[in-house]
């Protein structure tokens, strides 16, 4: 049996040594199917990242990301940013409410980010600077507001 899954959907197909006479035969076969199922599969396009029912930032690969410390007075503070990650890029880059702006700043740098796939804070910044206002509009509406059960976990809530 020879067997490939891509984008899950599985291919595969059954090589008897019953109908190919001995096992070469059948092993050929296979490697046969196998470089004419890798051809098809070539020529699909890419998978583009999908937004999976647990994201709540409304684009693939940004997601919101709240860091509490506590403070030498006792008090815990809250340290909230969007995150962007990208395929090969176990890390991500954070940008941080407080530095950049706001939440729409901090949401539309790490969507630049993500877009362009890179680290590189100053050219993200350079970007960021130079939109146009309808793509920064564009980009804006693709947030979604943060759900209910978020606000709870806000820095008053767990002073």
């Amino acid at each position: 049996m020879a067997r490939v899954q891509r984008g899950g959907r599985m291919y595969y197909r059954c090589f008897a040594v019953s109908r190919y006479a001995d096992w070469e035969s059948a092993e050929a076969a296979a490697r046969l199917w196998l470089r004419g199922i890798h051809a098809f599969l070539s020529t699909l396009p890419a998978a583009e990242p999908r937004l999976s029912a647990r994201n709540r930032s409304g684009v693939a690969g940004v997601f919101l990301h709240t860091s509490l410390h506590r403070l030498k007075s006792g008090r815990v503070a809250a340290y909230r940013g969007y995150v962007a990650r990208w395929p090969r890029s176990p890390i991500g880059l954070k940008w941080m409410f407080a530095t950049c702006g706001g939440e729409e700043g901090a949401f539309l740098r790490a969507c630049i980010t993500r877009e362009l796939r890179t680290a590189d804070r100053c050219r993200v910044e350079w970007v960021a600077r130079t939109l146009s206002p309808e793509k920064r509009d564009a980009l804006l509406r693709l947030r979604r507001t943060a759900p209910i059960g978020m606000l709870a976990s806000s820095p008053d809530a767990a002073a």
